[in-house]
């Protein structure tokens, strides 16, 4: 049942071989995979916050590079984008941090949070080089390491937002795979429901939207193009299933009311002040963390301005930053702090329609498209912030098995093409 996936559907000329879709079955550096992602409730506090995950992850990538090299799946140009956008956005808080002055303690923890993110998903990158099933693995290892965790330590289960919620998301994203055809897109749907009823609302979507594309990529064989017709589908499920979160949150509005009202109102606040403030400093930012000087005050004083309209107190939650990774990076660290961002907003979009529209499903898709949806979500409105680091690395693993899989399947038309014959992939 692990041996999951259907093979792309081609016709290939004698001695090309085929894309073979990713299998499930562990083996030791799948294990190891499964190991490093159950550590994901684990946190040390260093300068600031890591977690043990963090740690753990170079280790199966070691591993593997010393008993097996750097590994069939590794997709060299996709690693330098990546790495050189890293480089600028690291360069972008050093700049800003040093033009601003800021404190000591600030810069560290801001550099600290960008190295690491380079440390992740270069780790990742490197894990995913010898295989997908690595990734799903440590998705799969990550949701019941996650749950396992808060079990331990005495946390309520109905502690859903940032307890038992994305956890679950990804546990179900990894274990829809295996199930027959459908079954994991219901099974995602489920915990969208769930999560909405729990107030969770940004997961609650992310696992309907998901549960939708998964329905839909979940028909096995090959494809051709999208056209109008696929497209139209999609549109149709994507609408239904809005209609279906409009409902669930009205029907929740009167038991959760006054916290979503604080939530929008700092929300709208981080993105207004953050969009001025790029505005007035596009180039150089405000530094990491950009708790004091000219970006602080601005937001002070749109929030004042705000309860004034209101009459009532908004909360713009612990971290005066907008939510939303690309506008905070470019906050904090100018427009070569966004670098990075920029680039995996991109290809955060390029992998879905990959693996939504042209690439058949299988058992590897329910982790790819819903680490795909949630990162998109929170590449547009989360900040970048502890956690958040892991779920950019594992969105940025999938975005190199869908490159490796489309620069793979080109080589083979080439082949083909040279050959005489068609290839569809």
């Amino acid at each position: 049942m692990l041996a999951a996936g259907s093979q792309l559907a081609m016709r290939v000329p004698a001695g090309a071989r085929p894309v073979a879709p990713p299998t499930l079955r562990p083996d030791a550096l799948a294990l190891l995979s499964l190991l490093c992602g159950a550590a994901i409730g684990v946190r040390l506090d260093f300068v600031g916050e890591v977690f043990l995950v963090e740690l753990l992850l170079p280790l199966p990538v070691i591993f593997a590079l010393l008993a097996r090299g750097p590994g069939p799946w590794l997709e060299p140009r996709t690693l330098t984008w990546f790495l050189v956008a890293g480089a600028l956005t690291f360069t972008g808080y050093l700049i800003s941090d040093l033009v601003v002055a800021n404190n000591s303690w600030q810069y560290l923890r801001g550099w600290g949070r960008v190295a690491l993110l380079i440390i992740d998903f270069t780790a990742m990158l490197l894990l995913v080089a010898h295989g997908a099933r690595n990734l799903w693995w440590f998705v799969l290892g990550l949701g019941l390491g996650g749950i396992a965790y808060l079990i331990a330590s005495g946390v309520p289960l109905g502690t859903w937002k940032i307890g038992y919620g994305e956890y679950t998301a990804f546990l179900a994203a990894a274990l829809g795979g295996l199930l027959p055809r459908y079954a994991g897109a219901v099974l995602l749907l489920a915990c969208g429901v769930i999560s909405v009823l729990l107030d969770y609302r940004s997961l609650g979507a992310t696992c309907m939207l998901s549960g939708v594309l998964l329905m839909y990529a979940g028909r096995r064989g090959a494809r051709k193009a999208p056209g109008l017709r696929r497209v139209l589908t999609v549109g149709v499920l994507l609408a239904l299933a809005l209609a279906a979160m409009l409902a669930l949150l009205g029907g929740t509005r009167e038991a959760y009311e006054e916290r979503r009202e604080q939530s929008n109102g700092g929300r709208y606040i981080g993105v207004t002040v953050a969009m001025r403030a790029i505005a007035e400093s596009p180039l150089i930012g405000y530094g990491s963390w950009a708790e004091e000087g000219r970006f602080a005050q601005m937001l002070r004083a749109e929030t004042a301005k705000l309860e004034r309209e209101l009459g009532r107190r908004v909360d713009v939650g612990r971290s005066l930053l907008p939510h939303s990774q690309l506008l905070q990076a470019w906050v904090e660290g100018g427009v070569l702090g966004a670098a990075f961002f920029l680039l995996y907003g991109a290809l955060l979009l390029w992998a879905l329609h990959w693996f939504v529209l042209v690439r058949p499903g299988d058992g590897f898709s329910g982790a790819a498209i819903f680490a795909l949806i949630y990162g998109l979500w929170n590449f547009a409105a989360s900040p970048f912030l502890g956690f958040t680091r892991i779920y950019i690395a594992i969105a940025v693993g999938a975005i190199a098995v869908a490159r490796w899989e489309y620069l793979r399947g080109g080589r083979l038309r080439l082949q083909a093409r040279a050959a005489g014959r068609r290839l569809r992939v």
